[in-house]
């Protein structure tokens, strides 16, 4: 009997928004003009990418499948990270229930699509934090932008209110401001 070694890949989830990378010069800019149900199309100069946001998720597939086929281009599902704090947590909280509220809340008011969703714990308490993953960049400006009035967020289950703030997610760790660590340690 022979085992092989299957590493699990992680497979980003589907949403409405390719990043495609060019990784060769013979690569025709035009082949992004006329994908079905194409939305908007940004490029960046910086990194020479383009961000593709669809109308739908079935667009943004049937668009994902066709991009994966050309030879110079990367093509993947971009996703967009954000930080939240939560009130109202107790012990006896329904995890499910929260995670379901919260993301009716912003599928139904901002147009989002939450990809992924975690409340924070630590020895089975919540942490009244978390994050979650979005997959439009416009609805995760609409969350953590200030001037749109959105970051704080409040929504009700069964007589009991929960509220919090979003936060641009950070993935670099803080640099510690005490002088007596030194950044060579």
């Amino acid at each position: 009997m022979t085992e092989t070694n299957h590493k699990s890949r992680f497979v980003r989830k589907t949403g409405r928004t390719l990043l495609v990378q060019q990784t060769s010069e013979e690569f025709n800019e035009s082949l992004l003009e006329n994908l079905e149900g194409l939305k908007e199309k940004f490029h960046t100069e910086k990194s020479n990418s383009y961000f593709l946001t669809f109308e739908s998720i079935p667009h943004a597939l049937s668009s994902f499948s066709n991009l994966k086929l050309n030879k110079h281009i990367r093509v993947k599902f971009a996703h967009y990270k954000i930080f939240f704090t939560i009130q109202g947590l107790g012990d006896i909280t329904d995890y499910t229930n929260i995670k379901d509220s919260h993301i009716k809340l912003i599928n139904d008011n901002f147009n989002g699509n939450v990809l992924y969703y975690k409340l924070y714990r630590k020895n089975d308490r919540f942490l009244e934090c978390g994050d979650l993953t979005l997959d439009t960049k416009e609805t995760f400006d609409m969350l953590v932008d200030p001037e749109n009035n959105n970051k704080d967020y409040e929504f009700s289950i069964d007589g009991v209110t929960y509220s919090g703030v979003f936060y641009r997610y950070n993935r670099k760790p803080r640099i510690d401001d005490n002088p007596t660590h030194s950044l060579h340690e």
